[in-house]
């Protein structure tokens, strides 16, 4: 049988080979002696110490043993992916920072780091200003150096879910430095302290524009001293186009005042998770977000107390979005509270162009059961003749 995948370039196979882990990439060496060295060529490394040995008693050395004969043996060439997943402790740091290195002086242009606490890397200082750098991704405990960022061409920051680092400034100087940074990540931000003080005008301190930003996510870890450094990112997103707030970072901008709010003049799509107590926070950000076509709420759980139930009051004048623009609401948690449905009543009586409504009720129901909810809800007017509300 002719062997057919043997006689692609050179260039196709290494392609094709970029998308295995590099460990299974190198096995491939063995097949024939025209696979021997296709793997020097990779312009994608994706090392994850979980897969590596399974012998995890002996697992970093080996690891590290591995990573450094790969990089020494590739050929000199520009690395398109740099991808690092360390998941035990043992992990050596100092090579893990000399990796990284090494990837920046090689022109990485994606770098991903994932490592798993207590391990702390210091990130190289070359980091800072590398001009190759298009995509990067870090997700674990970083000491971040109080250098000057400039990256002239990334457009991707992504800060995972398990980021942990000494202060929000650090956020501030990356993007002070990233003139066209488009799609911004803050899944689950941790700091012990934050260097925004009440009071400073951050936004000019660290010079930060992202008048490039199409997508934010911000996931901001609640600490009330890191309330001013949310206050002062959450007023460069004004060019936003699809933007998601998590729980945490609306507990931080609860307060905040109108002036606090920017004008989002390109926001089609927001995606919000917040508590009962911020029906102003969100009728803020409805009332300037004036081309919304898409909002998706989750409402974290009303826990009945001797708290009077809060409540939904109608911005006057009605916002210009839900006038012209709004298509679709996705709404869940619903409970069937008098302030939930004064938010949906307003909804449906003004939202001209809405085409559909989806609401899904918590489990348990506390305030009364679904059927009654769809009962109250479908006698609602609705501005729209062709609004449909599904129930789930």
């Amino acid at each position: 049988m002719a062997d057919y995948i043997s006689e692609l370039p050179d260039s196709l196979l290494c392609h094709i080979l970029s998308f295995l882990p590099t460990k299974t990439a190198v096995l491939t060496g063995i097949l024939s002696n025209r696979w021997r060295l296709l793997w020097t060529s990779l312009p994608i490394l994706d090392f994850d110490d979980d897969t590596q040995i399974q012998n995890k008693n002996q697992f970093h050395v080996g690891f590290a043993k591995f990573v450094d004969s790969v990089l020494i043996q590739r050929e000199p060439q520009p690395i398109k992916g740099f991808h690092l997943k360390c998941t035990f402790p043992s992990c050596n740091s100092i090579k893990v920072k000399a990796w990284v290195n090494e990837a920046i002086n090689q022109r990485v242009e994606q770098l991903e780091l994932n490592v798993s606490p207590p391990m702390r890397i210091a990130l190289p200082l070359t980091i800072y200003t590398c001009r190759t750098l298009v995509v990067l991704k870090l997700n674990g405990v970083f000491e971040i150096a109080s250098l000057p960022v400039h990256l002239p061409k990334l457009k991707v920051l992504d800060i995972g879910e398990d980021f942990y680092a000494k202060n929000h400034d650090f956020i501030m100087k990356f993007l002070s430095g990233c003139p066209v940074l488009e799609n911004l990540v803050l899944d689950s931000f941790k700091s012990l302290t934050c260097g925004c003080q009440s009071g400073r005008d951050d936004d000019v301190v660290f010079g930060i524009s992202c008048s490039n930003l199409v997508e934010a996510k911000l996931g901001f870890f609640y600490s009330k001293r890191c309330t001013a450094a949310v206050y002062t990112l959450f007023k460069t997103l004004n060019n936003v186009r699809f933007l998601s707030i998590s729980g945490f970072t609306c507990q931080s901008l609860k307060y905040a005042s109108a002036k606090d709010f920017p004008a989002f003049h390109n926001l089609i799509q927001l995606e919000i998770t917040f508590g009962t107590y911020y029906w102003e926070f969100l009728a803020n950000l409805i009332q300037n977000s004036s081309k919304l076509e898409v909002l998706n709420i989750y409402k974290e759980p009303f826990a009945c107390s001797n708290e009077p139930e809060p409540t939904w009051l109608n911005p006057l004048p009605i916002a210009k979005c839900v006038l012209s623009h709004l298509k679709s609401l996705s709404f869940g948690g619903y409970q069937g509270l008098e302030c939930e449905l004064g938010f949906v009543g307003y909804i449906l009586k003004n939202a001209q162009v809405l085409g559909n409504m989806t609401i899904y009720c918590a489990s348990p129901l506390e305030a009364m059961p679904k059927h009654q909810i769809m009962k109250i809800l479908s006698t609602v007017p609705r501005k729209s003749a062709t609004c449909q509300v599904l129930f789930y």
